[in-house]
């Protein structure tokens, strides 16, 4: 696929305690661009801020984070996703959806967390799959995957990886 510059892809989502709130979980995939095979995903949420969640957050992303790892920080769920991201930030595209204000603020506040060491480590480009395929679309139909939850970021970037490498094979 000319369209990508790797053979697998990167596509995370980040939930925040409101548009402008902090991080509080994310969820990650590294997809196959030519077979649409899952080869890793993380997920986890932080158990710090989310009292400090939104009236909407509360009510639609919370209930869709039951099964999700837990740990304690903010600190510690930026360090997993800094951790994931490095084993496969030479190997993939890396990839977001609708990627502002909450994933790169995400990645801003990772940066923050090392300034020293990650100023110029994080990803880049980030490709944003929003460029591609109206915001507006519900990715989890579009992929025609079952059993995913929207506002799940694990599935939310599952969704979009499918999404975006259809688009691809679809418009060769």
């Amino acid at each position: 696929m000319t369209n990508f510059n790797k053979k697998s892809i990167l596509v995370f989502d980040v939930e925040n305690t409101s548009l402008i709130g902090t991080g509080f979980a994310f969820g990650a995939v590294v997809v196959d661009v030519k077979t649409s095979k899952i080869i890793e995903t993380i997920e986890l949420l932080s158990s710090e801020n989310l009292d400090k969640c939104s009236d909407w957050v509360k009510e639609n992303v919370l209930p869709k984070l039951s099964d999700i790892p837990v740990c304690k920080t903010d600190f510690e769920l930026r360090t997993a996703f800094w951790k994931f991201y490095q084993v496969w930030k030479d190997k993939t595209q890396v990839w977001a959806d609708a990627a502002f204000p909450v994933e790169t603020q995400f990645l801003t506040d990772i940066a923050k967390d090392d300034i020293v060491n990650r100023e110029f480590a994080m990803p880049y480009p980030l490709y944003d799959i929003a460029n591609f395929i109206d915001v507006n679309t519900d990715r989890i139909k579009l992929s025609s995957l079952k059993n995913l939850k929207i506002h799940n970021p694990k599935d939310d970037s599952l969704a979009s990886a499918i999404c975006i490498i259809n688009h691809f094979k679809n418009n060769q």
